[in-house]
């Protein structure tokens, strides 16, 4: 199965509204002393959840496997689940949005849940040591295979 053509623009809006942390109402950054927690930070399986659908996809795209795909598309849903319910948000809407989103927003979004509480750091983009708010977003979509500006300023600027 093939993903979805998307449009740079799609990209470039996503990646602003993870740059503002807003992306699905959750903060990526790790609680400290100066930034409240977040609802989704302390929950664990989440992002245990959010690897293994991670894994599963990149066994689907490297060989083909069928099997493969089923559970990337198991774990993407539980992970939206358990997002929605520590949101307090109504899980089927949250699996409905997440699943008709493109499969690049998916894997971008997926990349960034791996890193809940990994502490926030300046001019940071290292995976599980911590990232400031445009590493992140870089990240996130360069495990998608989508390369964005690296500064939240040039992020902002590109977004639609």
């Amino acid at each position: 199965m093939d993903a979805p053509d998307i449009t740079p623009r799609r990209h470039r809006r996503t990646a602003a509204l993870m740059a503002s942390g807003t992306l699905a109402g959750m903060s990526f950054i790790a609680p400290s002393t100066a930034v409240a927690e977040s609802p989704v930070s302390d929950h664990p399986e989440i992002v245990a959840t959010a690897a293994t659908a991670m894994e599963a996809h990149e066994r689907w795209t490297s060989a083909g496997d069928t099997a493969a795909y089923l559970a990337f598309i198991d774990a993407r849903d539980r992970v939206a689940a358990m997002t929605a319910d520590a949101l307090g948000r109504p899980s089927a809407e949250m699996v409905a949005a997440w699943a008709d989103s493109d499969v690049d927003g998916q894997i971008a979004v997926l990349s960034a849940m791996t890193q809940l509480g990994v502490p926030w750091r300046r001019n940071a983009r290292a995976e599980g040591e911590g990232f400031d708010c445009s590493g992140l977003t870089s990240y996130s979509w360069a495990r998608a295979g989508v390369e964005i500006e690296r500064s939240s300023r040039n992020q902002f600027r590109a977004a639609a």
